[in-house]
Order: C-alpha cells, then sequence, then structure tokens
C-alpha cells in the first residue's frame, strides 16, 4: 500500500470508540481490509483524516480535499457478518437518492465508487462537510439555541424534507440524529439510507428505520431489529404501502424531543407563544395517531385527526414554519390585508380596506349593483327616516371588519390557532364570504323571513345561490370574478357560510372562519349596530370600544366529547368591550327594530305575506304545484335584475296599473316587493297592503309583557316557534272573532241602557264594526316577536393566566369561560323586550279601546291560544 493511503494507528483507535460497546472486534479486521481499498482508490485527491461517526449502515469519516484544500466527508458500508448484502444496498440507495437530490439542506454528494472484497462490491461516497456541524440533537441538547435560531433550524429540515417528497421520494428515518447543524445555522437532512423512492423500483423493498420515532404503521408490522442497536430495525415492505406520512410523523415525534430540552420557565429561550406554535405543528404531524400526552393546547387526542397534516401536506408544513419565522406574511399574499394598499374604500369609521382588483371585479357584478338600491332596513325609514342606507354599505363594511378580525387573530401572540391552521386559501374564502354573504339579500327581506322561513330565508337563499343550486340574475359574472380573481370556489364559499357552529361535526376550520361572519361578536353585527346607530342618529351603537375589542381576539375551543367546539372568542381583558355589542344589540331591538310602529306594518305585512302562500284545505301542502310556482315565482322576482337606480318613476313604470296608490316615504324597492305580493295575495292581504302604503296602520290595543301575564305571553311566544302561517292565521281569526263577539255583547247591553252609551260603543258603531267583520276584513292582529339569539353559540373567553399565556405548558389546558351578561342579554331579549301586542283596524281603535278591556282581550287570546294548539 502506498504512502499516500497510510492510515494512523490513532486512528483505527479513535475509530473503535465510536462503535458501540463491544461490537468493533466483531468488525475491525473486516474494516481494515477494506477502507485501505477505498482511500487507494480515492488518492490522491483525497486524504483521510479521522472517523466521525458509526451509524446503523455505516461508518463516516472526514478527509481532506487536497485539491481544492477543504474537508469531505467518506461515508462506506458497515461490514456486519451475514448483513453485508443489506447494508450495501442501503449505502447504494443513499448514492442515488444524493445524486438525484440537490438542495441547500439536503447533504451535496461529490463522487461515488465501490470497492472490492472478498469478491463483495462495496459502495462508497463522499459527500460535503460541515465543519464545526453537531447533529440536531447535541446542538439543542448542548446549545439551547434561541427561538429565532431554533424557528430557522426547524424550518430548513422542512424544506429539505420538502424536496423529497416533491421528488416522490421519503427519508424513511427522519431523526435529530440524521440532521446537521453548521455553527452558522446551515441545516443539511444527511442519512439518506432509508430514502426510498414510493413510485419506483422492484415492489418489495426493505426499509430501515429508527423504532422509538417511527409511524405505528410500521411498529405494527414484524420487523428484525439490529444486533448492535436495538433502536435500529429494518421492515420488508410492500413499495405501494409507503407514506410520506412516515416522515412527518417521525419528524413531530422529534419535534417534541426538542421542546423537552426546554423547560416552560425558559420564556426567554423560547417564548410561550414560539413553543405553543411549535407543539402545535409536532402534533399535527402524527397523522391523528397521538397519545394522551402528546395534544397541544389543550385540545383533546380526538380532534388532531382533523387537524393532522395530509399525506401531501409538506408545503403546507414549511408554509406554518415560514408563518412562525416571519417570512410568510399573510399581508404579502393577500392584499386586501394591507394596511399600506395605496388604494382604499371608505366603508365606514371601522375603517378603509384595500380597494384591489379582486374586490372590483366583484363589486361590478349585477348581485353587488344590486344590493346598492336595496336599504338595509326597508320600512323602518317610516320611522327613522334617516334609515336609507344601502344593504351594499352594509356589505363593504362586514368585509372591513373581517379584513381586520384576521389580522387580529392572525396576531393573536398567545394564542397560535388562527395563525396556523388557517391557510391563504381560508382566508381568501371567508373574506369572499363576507362580500358575498348577503347575495341572497333581497328588499323587506327580514319582514318577509320573519313571516315564513322556510319559503322567504335570506341566509337560505344565499347558501342555496353560492352553492350553484339556485339561478340568479349575474350570478355568473360574479362566480367568475371569485374564481378567476381570488382563485376560490363559490362552493368553498357556501361551506363557510352554510356551516353551523354548533354542529361539532362539521369542518373544524369551517366552523371558526363561519363565526368571523355570523357569531356572537361577529364583523357582521359590529357593522350594522354601529351603521344603524349613526345613520339614525341613535347612540346605542357608540360605545363599542372596537379598537380594544381586536387586540383581544382570540380562537376559543373546549373539548365536548369526542369532539371540539370552537368559536371566535375574546381573551379576558377584552371581556367587556365584548359585552358592549351585546348591549348595543339589546338596546337597537328595543328602540328601533322592534319600535310598536314598525311591528305593527309587520303584522300587517305578515298576514299579507300568510294569505298569498298557497294552502291546501287551510294547510300548507309543499308537494302542490301551486306552493311550489310560488316560490319560484317569489325566487325569480326578488333577485330579478334592478336598475343601477332605482326611482318611484322607474318602479311605477315596472307596476301594473294602479293597484296601490303611491307611497314616497316607502323605498322603491321594499315598494317594489309590496307590488309584488300584492298580485299574490288574497283579498284580506290587498286591503292591508293599501293601508300600508296610505300608512293608515293598525293600532295597538293591548300589550303583554313576559313580567305580566307570564302565563299567556310565554304560551304564545312558544306557540309562534314552530306555528305554520295557517296556525298563525286561525290564532288571528280566532281572537277577531272572540273580540267581536265581546262589543256584540256591549252593543245588546247599549239597546238596553241607551243612557250608559259612549258613542264608541253605540250600537249603529258597533253594528258597523260588525259589517265589516262579515264583510271580511281583518280587524285584528296579533304580533308575536321570535327569539333572536343572536349567534348560534355563546361568547367565550380565555380566562387571564399568570404571564398572560393560557398555553404555557402541556399538563395545564385552558380553561374556558363565559360570558353570562351576553347570555342573559341574548337569551333574556325576548323576555325583557318582547311584546306580544294585539293590533286593531285604525277605523275601530275608538271602538275597540272603549269596549274591549284589558280582561276581555286577554281571555279572548287564551281562549283562542288553546282552540289553535288542540286543533
Amino acid at each position: 500500500m502506498s504512502d499516500e493511503v497510510a492510515i494512523p494507528n490513532e486512528f483505527w483507535g479513535r475509530l473503535g470508540d465510536l462503535y458501540p460497546p463491544n461490537v468493533w472486534p466483531l468488525e475491525e479486521d473486516a474494516v481494515r481490509a477494506i477502507l485501505p481499498c477505498v482511500l487507494k482508490a480515492l488518492s490522491p485527491r483525497y486524504r483521510v483524516a479521522e472517523p466521525i461517526g458509526v451509524g446503523g449502515a455505516g461508518i463516516v469519516m472526514k478527509l481532506l480535499d487536497t485539491n481544492l484544500q477543504i474537508n469531505v466527508a467518506l461515508k462506506m458500508a458497515r461490514p456486519v457478518r451475514g448483513r453485508e448484502s443489506v447494508l450495501n444496498e442501503i449505502i447504494a440507495s443513499e448514492i442515488s437518492r444524493l445524486r438525484d437530490s440537490s438542495h441547500p439542506n439536503i447533504i451535496s454528494i461529490f463522487y461515488q465508487g465501490a470497492a472490492e472484497w472478498q469478491g463483495q462490491i462495496w459502495p462508497y461516497y463522499v459527500m460535503e462537510y460541515l465543519n464545526g456541524a453537531l447533529d440536531a440533537f447535541d446542538y439543542v441538547r448542548q446549545q439551547h439555541p434561541h427561538a429565532p435560531t431554533l424557528k430557522s433550524v426547524i424550518r430548513q429540515v422542512l424544506e429539505g424534507l420538502k424536496h423529497l417528497h416533491d421528488r416522490k421520494t421519503i427519508h424513511g428515518d427522519v431523526k435529530l440524529e440524521n440532521v446537521l447543524v453548521a455553527p452558522n445555522g446551515q441545516v443539511k437532512l444527511s442519512d439518506l439510507g432509508s430514502a426510498r423512492l414510493l413510485d419506483e423500483g422492484p415492489e418489495e423493498t426493505v426499509l430501515p428505520f429508527t423504532v422509538p420515532w417511527a409511524h405505528p404503521h410500521l411498529t405494527a408490522l414484524t420487523y428484525e431489529t439490529s444486533v448492535t442497536d436495538r433502536d435500529r430495525a429494518r421492515v420488508t415492505i410492500r413499495r405501494s404501502s409507503l407514506r410520506k406520512a412516515f416522515d412527518l410523523y417521525a419528524l413531530g415525534q422529534n419535534l417534541r424531543r426538542v421542546l423537552g430540552f426546554y423547560d416552560p420557565s425558559e420564556v426567554r429561550a423560547l417564548p410561550p407563544y414560539v413553543r405553543a406554535y411549535m407543539e402545535l405543528m409536532a402534533c399535527r404531524m402524527l397523522d391523528g395517531l397521538n397519545r394522551d400526552e402528546e395534544c397541544a393546547l389543550g385540545l383533546p387526542r380526538s380532534c388532531f385527526g382533523e387537524l393532522k397534516y395530509g399525506e401531501e401536506d409538506i408545503a403546507r408544513v414549511v408554509e406554518d414554519a415560514r408563518k412562525l419565522t416571519g417570512e410568510y406574511a399573510i399581508h404579502d399574499v393577500i392584499p386586501e390585508l394591507d394596511h399600506h394598499f395605496p388604494t382604499t374604500i371608505q366603508v365606514s369609521s371601522a375603517g378603509s380596506p384595500a380597494f384591489t382588483e379582486g374586490v372590483a371585479a366583484i363589486l361590478k357584478s349585477e348581485p353587488m349593483k344590486r344590493s346598492g338600491v336595496i336599504t338595509q332596513l326597508g320600512l323602518i325609514c317610516r320611522v327613522y327616516p334617516t334609515a336609507r342606507h344601502s344593504r351594499l354599505e352594509h356589505v363593504l363594511g362586514t368585509f372591513a371588519n373581517v379584513c381586520r378580525y384576521v389580522d387580529a387573530l392572525w396576531n393573536d401572540r398567545i394564542n397560535p390557532l388562527f395563525r396556523q391552521l388557517v391557510s391563504e386559501q381560508d382566508v381568501k374564502a371567508v373574506l369572499v364570504a363576507a362580500l358575498c354573504h348577503d347575495v341572497g339579500y333581497y328588499p323587506s327581506a327580514h319582514d318577509f323571513d320573519e313571516a315564513c322561513e322556510d319559503i322567504f330565508s335570506h341566509r337560505m337563499l344565499t347558501n342555496r345561490i353560492m352553492a350553484g343550486e339556485l339561478l340568479a340574475p349575474g350570478m355568473d359574472e360574479l362566480f367568475h370574478a371569485i374564481q378567476n380573481e381570488w382563485q376560490v370556489l363559490p362552493s368553498r364559499v357556501a361551506e363557510i357560510l352554510s356551516v353551523s357552529p354548533a354542529d361539532l361535526d362539521e369542518p373544524f376550520v369551517d366552523r371558526l372562519l363561519h363565526t368571523l361572519i355570523d357569531g356572537p361578536i361577529d364583523a357582521d353585527k359590529l357593522d350594522y349596530l354601529v351603521r344603524d346607530s349613526v345613520n339614525l342618529s341613535v347612540p346605542y351603537g357608540h360605545g363599542i370600544d372596537l379598537d380594544r375589542l381586536l387586540k383581544c381576539l382570540t380562537v376559543a375551543f373546549r373539548p365536548e366529547g369526542d369532539r371540539t367546539f370552537v368559536t371566535v372568542g375574546i381573551h379576558e381583558k377584552g371581556k367587556v368591550p365584548a359585552e358592549s355589542v351585546a348591549f348595543a344589540r339589546y338596546a337597537l331591538f328595543g328602540a328601533v327594530y322592534w319600535h310598536h310602529t314598525v311591528r305593527a306594518m309587520k303584522a300587517m305585512l305578515h298576514r299579507a305575506i300568510w294569505n298569498a302562500i298557497p294552502k291546501e284545505q287551510g294547510n300548507v301542502d309543499k308537494r302542490t304545484s301551486a306552493y311550489k310556482a310560488f316560490c319560484r315565482s317569489f325566487v325569480e322576482f326578488a333577485h330579478s335584475a334592478l336598475p343601477a337606480t332605482v326611482t318611484q318613476g322607474s318602479l311605477w313604470a315596472e307596476q301594473v296599473g294602479t293597484a296601490l296608490p303611491a307611497a314616497p316615504d316607502i323605498p322603491p324597492t321594499d315598494l317594489r316587493m309590496i307590488h309584488w305580493l300584492h298580485e299574490k295575495t288574497d283579498a284580506e292581504g290587498k286591503s292591508l297592503l293599501r293601508m300600508i302604503c296610505e300608512r293608515r296602520l293598525f293600532k295597538r290595543l293591548l300589550v303583554l309583557s313576559s313580567g305580566r301575564t307570564q302565563d299567556l305571553w310565554h304560551g304564545l311566544v312558544e306557540l309562534a316557534k314552530d306555528a305554520s302561517c295557517a296556525e298563525l292565521i286561525n290564532l288571528q281569526n280566532e281572537v277577531q272573532r272572540g273580540l267581536i263577539r265581546v262589543l256584540s255583547a256591549q252593543k245588546a247591553r247599549a239597546e238596553t241602557e241607551p243612557g250608559r252609551t259612549v258613542s264608541a260603543l253605540a250600537p249603529d258603531v258597533i253594528e258597523a264594526v260588525e259589517a265589516m267583520d262579515t264583510r271580511g276584513d281583518v280587524l285584528f292582529l296579533v304580533d308575536i316577536p321570535r327569539q333572536r339569539p343572536g349567534s348560534q353559540v355563546e361568547l367565550c373567553y380565555l380566562p387571564e393566566h399568570r404571564r398572560g399565556a393560557p398555553f404555557v405548558a402541556r399538563s395545564e389546558k385552558a380553561g374556558l369561560e363565559y360570558s353570562k351578561i351576553w347570555a342573559d342579554l341574548s337569551e333574556s331579549l325576548l323576555a325583557s323586550i318582547g311584546k306580544v301586542r294585539v293590533f286593531c283596524h285604525p277605523v275601530i281603535s275608538d271602538t275597540a279601546e272603549a269596549g274591549l278591556s284589558r280582561g276581555d282581550i286577554e281571555g279572548v287570546l287564551g281562549t283562542a291560544l288553546r282552540h289553535v294548539k288542540s286543533s
């Protein structure tokens, strides 16, 4: 052997020290024979320097590249007796994978070769050497790198793994010991001996792996452990059974090992948020096979079956790591969230969102233009004349608020759930949902909706339109804008809008996103409460501290059996501004939305609607052709195209004749719906609609509250919850018959005692009332408001915690508490300010006031209620 390949004796001694105890003597002779053959082939360019390590399959040593004067590394197979061919195959496979996988975060190969000894080929290769590098286990254990460095290391490991997965290759043995970290922070994945192509090669392959970090599907197979290292094993597996999830699972377990080196009290080295974020990532990598102790943030184990990263999610894992390092910023990829975007649209005092091409494309569509001529509050303008703002203004305000909500939740420095779980596509979808959440809205929608939700629910119509189940004018244009400018499917928007946050079987992220638009403190409420207060010049919505609310937004969750409830919630320090939303809503319902004059118009409109719905023998039959034709006619008319500017003149051109009197104080689009209803309803309904237009409104005769005549109030409210329109008509008819009987009795007494008769109760006056009843006029209406909870879920908050971090330690699950004030205001809204009212025709109001005592009316109501319930 020449001088160039001479190996000093101290080299052999140091190599023997790297071997597991009592193993070096078993392999020493073979290594002493093979290594000189390898070095001779590499001479004179490469000269041996020192041994580096002994792994399960190979020996690694440092060489000097005499040409470039740099250090490199040599790896050759270990000569384990009886396993020579297997280990040689592993090294050969590693050479192939390294050769095909050039990447900054994967160790680079410079040269490959093979030596022959005892009739067998021994492959080897030369790779790059990182001066001063440690494997990640020693690096973290010894140096305890601070968060910025640790985040960078994890991100680089993921980048290297992503490169392998993109090339349809798995690493097969991901662990800290197979990751090299250089002093400058450069990270390299090494030891690709277990790397396997997923779609090439023999159907059966041998996969070496490390048992403690192996995916349970691997350890469930029959495997053979190494003679020298019981943690090392190999299994014969079908190539079609290889999964990228094997790598993610092992990486998740090793990331948990990393976190184990940091005590939770080391908040300077590893802040609570970073720890919680990494722990959540690690637990999501475990393929849903988490054990009880492998759960992050207090989420139940079952939750990770849904939240886990999927087989093809390595790009998503890298993205989540880049979110943590700050290399991925959501406002950089979604310009609508950029506070400094050059063009904005002024939609409310709450903020001016970016006016991007995507927003402009949606606003140019026919459905959005249409919402610009539909008033937000409809007939309420007859009580509050300044209530003329449009539904489009509200939609844009909701969009602005959702932008701010997303920004606030993304930057929640305590709870990492939103930033990690919500993807770029999810954010785009919820922004589009905010813009499109009212595409099913039509003039006077709330009034029609309250009359019969099964037919007139604008939310149901929105969901069906966005899902493609209903056609509406201009939707092709809107869908084109959504798909081309936002790269979002309308069906995805429909999923977010239609999901029920109370249904724990629905997707976790969808339920969370839904509560941004429809929840206890959603962006929709935050807009209309403030906007209505401003436009109506009432103070109630001005007391909401929006800035404080946004700073305290978070994701609230709680385990419920094997499911997880989730909603947009609040940190406890924001509890008071969150509860102020409920106060504002309570006040606006009492002073505006349920104003007695508004309720009188609703009662008249509702009766006309009920009378219009086709009925079979007094009951609605949804199977009849008449009913289906009515529903179809409503949808076609309610969502038909409207001119960009609707005026009274343009409206009258659409009407048939002069069926209804002019009503200049009614918004044109609402009047348009009244005209449509006038064509569909019967004579009773037509008369009521004419009276609405003439502003001859029914008068209050009796007001019931929950505190007084409690049983009767509750009975009527309970009936209205599920009553059909036919039952409600029956109730009103029974009340009218009963009250007419009382007045007729008054007439009989008046005829026998003429001297005691007041003018309003004179026999001829009562006879006129009886004649109106006989003619079929509607003389009495019963108005029963329905419960308006404001959200399907409660206002939840995360209580204060030491150091302000509810997620510091895995052993401490963050408790979730509930706002009693919000619950009380929401649940008691109907009981506190909801009044059951009996209205009477204005022509007979004096007679009814004089002839009907409170006891008379309550008695008739009770009798009518019992009759309807028993029928």
